[in-house]
């Protein structure tokens, strides 16, 4: 576990999901799920791959109260909401005091807001850390001829993110606050992949239904497996139909939740653990996280 926060806290996407291959799911917590959802975004396999992982039964893995508020200042500054991030930021430095990444965070983020001055501050306190000086030390020099970083592809990048009409409230909902994204900026991928993840582990079927169209925003040549299961859960619970364009369900994902449901239907009667037991081939779909888990 220690691995995966050390490979979080360095983007080493690859590294941290082969780590996270061999932790049994009583030991995920939110923290774990964070990170394996945030390389799982990076690596493109979230909507492939996210029930791969035991992570997805612990649930919020979006929400960020208590503690969990430190590791989604990140998060919410690649999706372009800065000012959750900066309060975000702002309350872990009250309660953990100069923490290294949150001064790595707070310089970044106030880089993105165009308030350089505000970044030096915390980069010249970053540039006295053993680990993190360098880069602060680096960056300084680089704002002397480049004050917002126009150069930097992921700054640059985030700030065609930032709604302008951002609520500066943190307690706002974030999958309204994805939905917002979205409508701002049409092309905010990751945006679009947690709200499809949201809609997934909070079974809001509707929602997911109403957000497939946007798939054509970001040229997904197939559509990916978990929206494949998701769509056909919805055509089997409400009987419509879901509108995909030149894209296909595979094969092999119609014929899974067939049988699938097959077995399900032929063993009704049984208690819901061991039916959960007997399905347990089918544990990284969507469709088995459908029926046997309830979000809190």
């Amino acid at each position: 576990r220690l691995r995966i926060y050390y490979y979080g806290c360095h983007r080493k996407w690859p590294e941290l999901l082969r780590q996270a291959r061999g932790i049994p799911a009583e030991e995920y917590n939110i923290f774990l799920a964070h990170y394996v959802n945030r390389a799982l975004l990076h690596t493109g396999k979230l909507g492939c791959e996210m029930f791969s992982y035991p992570h997805a039964s612990h649930r919020p893995i979006f929400m960020w109260k208590g503690r969990a508020r430190h590791v989604h200042i990140g998060l919410r500054f690649e999706l372009g909401l800065l000012n959750d991030a900066e309060q975000l930021a702002h309350e872990s430095l009250e309660v953990f005091g100069s923490y290294p990444m949150t001064l790595k965070q707070l310089a970044l983020i106030n880089i993105a807001k165009g308030q350089t001055d505000a970044a030096c501050i915390f980069l010249n306190a970053l540039s006295k850390d053993l680990i993190f000086g360098r880069w602060a030390r680096d960056c300084l020099k680089r704002l002397e001829t480049d004050p917002l970083l126009l150069e930097d592809d992921r700054i640059r990048r985030i700030r065609t993110f930032v709604a302008t009409t951002e609520p500066l409230e943190w307690a706002n909902l974030f999958n309204w606050q994805l939905q917002n994204l979205l409508q701002y900026n049409r092309n905010n991928k990751m945006a679009y992949e947690y709200l499809m993840a949201d809609h997934l582990l909070n079974k809001q079927i509707d929602g997911f239904a109403m957000h497939i169209q946007y798939l054509d925003n970001f040229g997904y040549a197939e559509i990916p497996r978990h929206y494949q299961e998701a769509i056909l859960v919805y055509a089997a619970e409400t009987k419509k139909h879901i509108n995909l364009g030149n894209r296909k369900i595979a094969h092999e994902t119609q014929q899974r939740f067939d049988n699938f449901r097959y077995l399900t239907d032929a063993n009704k009667n049984k208690p819901m653990t061991k039916l959960k037991v007997l399905l347990k081939d089918y544990s990284d779909t969507y469709y088995y996280y459908h029926l046997f888990y309830n979000p809190q």
